[in-house]
């Protein structure tokens, strides 16, 4: 299959997962706190997720990012309202400054400890909601060609994240995901089969963390 063949389909998968049911992008979008106007999308990447995630809804939304070039993308296709060039440890913002703190693929590249303080101030800028994603367990996967933010230094699991109090909820089995899984192994023309898989399973894992390879975590703040 040509390259741009099968990134058109990629891209039109982008566009529904937020609609398939008990995947990472449906989990966090029926979670979103109906209530919340503004928020930020800590670590954001190139924002085709996030843009994809909030379609239609009626949010104020800033993308940080450590990684310049990411929100040079992200103002080129205008996937946010705004953009901040931060360290996902040390936000450049008052408590309270924005209702959802959303960090989707964020904690697992940082050290432990690291990751730990990072989750403790986005609680602090948050007024109602934080979303945290991150893969369940092992997930070692190297920094590909890039950015050199990308290689995972942490391995987290749900009983980190409900000491902290938080809901967790799983999508997709274990074996597709890190640098031994199926979608890393896989020729890249079987990726639509495997995440139909991840959908398949996604009743059985969504109340069993324990058993995914993705968690969806979400903690309500207390006002």
């Amino acid at each position: 299959m040509p390259d741009k063949l099968l990134k058109e389909i990629m891209d039109r998968a982008l566009r529904v997962r937020p609609y398939i049911p008990f995947i990472v992008l449906n989990t966090i979008r029926r979670n979103l706190d109906n209530k919340g106007q503004t928020l930020i999308d800590i670590g954001c990447g190139d924002g085709k997720m996030v843009k994809s995630l909030l379609k239609g809804k009626k949010l104020f939304t800033i993308g940080a990012d450590i990684y310049f070039p990411s929100l040079q993308e992200c103002r080129k296709c205008e996937t946010h309202d705004g953009y901040v060039l931060s360290d996902a440890q040390n936000m450049p913002f008052k408590n309270g400054s924005f209702d959802i703190v959303l960090a989707v693929e964020v904690v697992e590249h940082m050290a432990k400890e690291d990751g730990q303080k990072a989750i403790k101030s986005w609680e602090e800028i948050a007024s109602r909601q934080v979303i945290v994603t991150t893969p369940m367990g092992v997930c070692a996967i190297e920094a590909p060609d890039g950015s050199p933010y990308d290689a995972h230094r942490s391995t987290w699991y749900p009983a980190d994240f409900r000491k902290l109090g938080y809901k967790v909820r799983g999508h997709g089995l274990r074996l597709l995901y890190g640098d031994s899984g199926l979608f890393n192994r896989a020729p890249k023309i079987v990726s639509p089969l495997l995440y139909v898989l991840s959908v398949v399973v996604g009743p059985f894992v969504y109340f069993l963390p324990e058993l995914s390879g993705r968690m969806v975590c979400i903690k309500e703040i207390s006002s």
